[in-house]
């Protein structure tokens, strides 16, 4: 949530996103854990987002550790960095974008 939270901070937006109570035990914890100021610019598409980033991420080690990615990829340094990749862009998190060249690496 950190790096989220630290973008977000960075790069206001205009703080229109809707917030429900469904999310009110993660915006608790940045609270407690990283001050008030950042659980303001957590709204639920940007928790939603970063949550299924999180699972992500956690599922393709997974693959990997099992070995559920042995003959689906030939490279998995490579496509652990196309993964990751891809969520900072859905995160929208500051220098991320993806030029085309490294796309297709």
């Amino acid at each position: 949530m950190r790096i989220v939270v630290d973008d977000r901070l960075a790069r206001p937006r205009d703080g229109s996103g809707a917030r429900t109570d469904l999310y009110e035990p993660v915006r608790a914890f940045v609270r407690e854990t990283i001050g008030e100021a950042s659980a303001a610019v957590l709204d639920d598409d940007l928790v939603e987002r970063t949550l299924s980033a999180w699972i992500t991420v956690f599922g393709a080690v997974s693959f990997d550790r099992f070995g559920h990615l042995v003959g689906v990829t030939a490279d998995t340094d490579r496509y652990f960095d196309r993964v990751v990749e891809d969520l900072a862009n859905r995160l929208e998190l500051s220098g991320t974008e993806v030029s085309a060249s490294s796309a297709t690496r």
